[in-house]
């Protein structure tokens, strides 16, 4: 018996050790990140929308592992993306105004992607995303789709999804035979205001009233008070057509995937940086408040040969991207990263904590726009801090989703519990990012640039 056992330990070990190799491959070939500015979650079928105006997102959710209460860590483009690509809060890596820059010293996630051995490609679709403030830190190729617009008042009709993709496929195309895996960033535009209308996916040819397609966003915003239901349902329409619009050619990306013969070995990761207020607060766009319309975002992981499908209904952060990428790739997470590896949820169907405490802030001061904001997310509740009022917001997500009856005056328990979660935040990370300026600022904007950004509702 003892020989026995003698001669099986050597193939035992063996066993064990090719269990191990095998068990410790990276899952995916490929990593493609796709990103849709100004996305709201509550707009996509896969979140519970009716008359979906997303078949293809809904599709790729259908087949992978959906985070159905995924926050974004603030409420517009800039510190949002500077956040997922460091998984650190805005607070630390200081890109908290439309004129910062993201710090050189901050390792993002196309540089872990490329010193990983990944061929990096990012294409952009958003002005404020271009080299001059520090993302296409990482990138081999860093592609915009807005080359050659006609002038700040044609920036939403000239930045396309069709143009995203494109560019994007063409990119593609000279690096799926190469022999490097490949990590491609594609950032699409258009939910982002002004909204547009596209006859394919109409939904507003029965409006005959003050909305009309790609209005002056300030004119717009001075109008809500006086907006009819007939005029809010309008504009949800146009914006529901610019998703439509934008999930067509993210299929046409995915369809090409497919045609090249990698989809099979592609990591396909979808989120938003931010949503989008259309009058539930009185006004359009974001920005300046935290609410879920504006923090709840898409976070979707879809591979059918490696991830089961499954919906998490625990809370997590889109800063968890990139370590969570790490953990795939076998990697520990680095020290100063604030994310969480959703790793062995996705692959393995793990839970997630469901008491973790997901923070969202916005610290902005330009032109006529002020907040200085703070949110914290806990199981069923959520409370924001707004500095400059000096007061809170209370809600209960699940009795309340839509955030309308402030519980900060019935609820003392919880209130007590996490406005203490809230100065523990601001002690540790926002009086840090006060005493060091980490990013600074770029050259003095033009006036086109200037005219934009106005355009855009930064300014």
């Amino acid at each position: 018996m003892k020989k026995k056992i003698l001669f099986l330990a050597p193939l035992i070990i063996l066993v064990f050790i090719f269990s191990f190799l095998i068990g410790s491959k990276p899952p995916f070939k490929h990593v493609v990140f796709i990103a849709i500015d100004t996305l709201n979650a509550h707009h996509l079928g896969a979140y519970g929308a009716e008359k979906s105006p997303s078949p293809n997102l809904d599709k790729l959710a259908a087949e992978g592992l959906v985070f159905e209460r995924a926050y974004s860590p603030s409420s517009w483009t800039k510190p949002t993306f500077s956040s997922i690509f460091t998984s650190v809060y805005p607070s630390t890596h200081g890109v908290t105004n439309f004129d910062r820059v993201l710090p050189q010293e901050f390792d993002t996630l196309a540089e872990f992607m490329r010193e990983q051995g990944f061929t990096t490609g990012g294409v952009i679709s958003h002005i404020l995303l271009q080299s001059k403030f520090g993302y296409d830190q990482g990138f081999d190729y860093f592609g915009k789709s807005f080359e050659g617009i006609r002038g700040f008042k044609a920036i939403h009709a000239d930045v396309s999804s069709s143009k995203v993709t494109d560019v994007a496929i063409d990119w593609l195309k000279n690096q799926t035979n190469g022999p490097k895996p490949i990590f491609l960033f594609a950032h699409y535009f258009d939910p982002h205001n002004n909204y547009y209308h596209h006859e394919k996916y109409d939904r507003t040819s029965w409006y005959k009233g003050q909305i009309v397609s790609g209005m002056d966003f300030q004119y717009l915003n001075s109008i809500v008070p006086s907006m009819s239901e007939d005029d809010k349902k309008a504009l949800r329409g146009l914006y529901d057509e610019e998703i439509s619009f934008t999930d067509e050619n993210i299929g046409r990306l995915v369809a090409y995937l497919d045609e090249a013969g990698i989809r099979d070995e592609t990591l396909i990761v979808i989120t938003a940086d931010h949503g989008e207020e259309l009058t539930e607060r009185g006004a359009v766009g974001h920005t300046k408040n935290l609410y879920d319309e504006l923090t709840r975002v898409p976070f979707i992981f879809n591979m059918p040969q490696k991830i089961k499908p499954r919906r998490v209904k625990e809370p997590v952060s889109t800063i968890d991207l990139f370590p969570t990428i790490m953990g795939m790739l076998g990697e520990k997470i680095g020290s100063e990263m604030v994310g969480k590896d959703l790793s062995r949820a996705i692959l393995r169907g793990e839970n997630v904590p469901a008491q973790r405490q997901i923070f969202s802030e916005v610290d902005y001061s330009a032109g006529r726009i002020v907040a200085h904001k703070l949110s914290v997310v806990e199981g069923d509740f959520k409370l924001i801090w707004d500095k400059d009022r000096k007061a809170y917001e209370l809600f209960n997500l699940v009795q309340d989703p839509k955030e309308m009856s402030n519980l900060a005056g019935s609820e003392a328990v919880v209130l007590t519990r996490l406005s203490s979660a809230l100065k523990g935040f601001r002690a540790r990370y926002q009086t840090q990012a006060a005493e060091s300026k980490k990013a600074v600022a770029p050259k003095e904007e033009s006036k086109d640039n200037l005219e934009q950004l106005k355009s855009l509702g930064y300014l």
